[in-house]
């Protein structure tokens, strides 16, 4: 392997996996146990750069977590650093570890800052062992590589419960075939509900006033 790769030094991409595989240890993730951490390469206000870590962290409420890469960047943008060189992340299920690409939000995230063929992700099992893209090349459509990722990171709907991806997936798209009777149901029951409180019962109603014509007595 070369000294230099994509413009990075082999000494900065080993430093990056390291410090991304160390913060993995402190994710928060009893839901999914995938844990994720990254560490990402910004420039400081002086023109130098600093190795800014993030980890993942999980919700019983899902969108209320936080994934690694974004951890990072959130956290780099409040410490006063906005320009991004590269971003290192080792995530896995347990203590086993995987080529773990950022999701699609977390690309986006990434691409507010940075010029995306200049941006390089580094997605490692260990120092050793590692692939590295550009951000232009994971937000070309045709690549698929994060859906696997995306689909693991989706948490159980019950904490005590594991789900697989494919199960995940499953229970996703049982949910949208579901959502037009799930919506017919609504309206039908709120229109039973208006019927129901609205109507005026007829025992209530006023009794209508009839004429009587009273004959004189004689």
């Amino acid at each position: 392997m070369s000294n230099q790769i994509h413009n990075i030094s082999e000494e900065l991409i080993k430093e990056l996996i390291k410090s991304a595989a160390s913060v993995r240890k402190n994710a928060y993730a009893p839901y999914s146990h995938f844990k994720v951490g990254a560490a990402l390469y910004a420039e400081n206000l002086d023109g130098g750069y600093e190795i800014i870590i993030g980890c993942n962290v999980e919700n019983a409420s899902y969108p209320a977590g936080n994934c690694a890469e974004r951890t990072a960047v959130f956290k780099a943008v409040s410490e006063g650093y906005n320009k991004f060189k590269a971003i290192a992340i080792v995530g896995g299920a347990d203590e086993k570890t995987d080529y773990t690409s950022p999701c699609g939000i977390c690309r986006q995230v990434l691409r507010e800052f940075v010029t995306p063929n200049d941006f390089y992700v580094i997605m490692a099992k260990n120092e050793n062992d590692y692939i590295i893209k550009t951000l232009d090349e994971l937000l070309d459509p045709a690549v698929q590589s994060g859906l696997r990722n995306i689909l693991r990171r989706m948490t159980a709907f019950a904490p005590k419960e594991r789900y697989s991806s494919a199960e995940a997936l499953k229970h996703a798209l049982t949910f949208e075939r579901a959502k037009p009777w799930l919506i017919c149901g609504l309206l039908l029951s709120i229109v039973l509900i208006g019927f129901l409180f609205y109507r005026v019962p007829s025992e209530t109603m006023p009794t209508p006033q009839t004429s009587q014509e009273h004959t004189p007595q004689k």
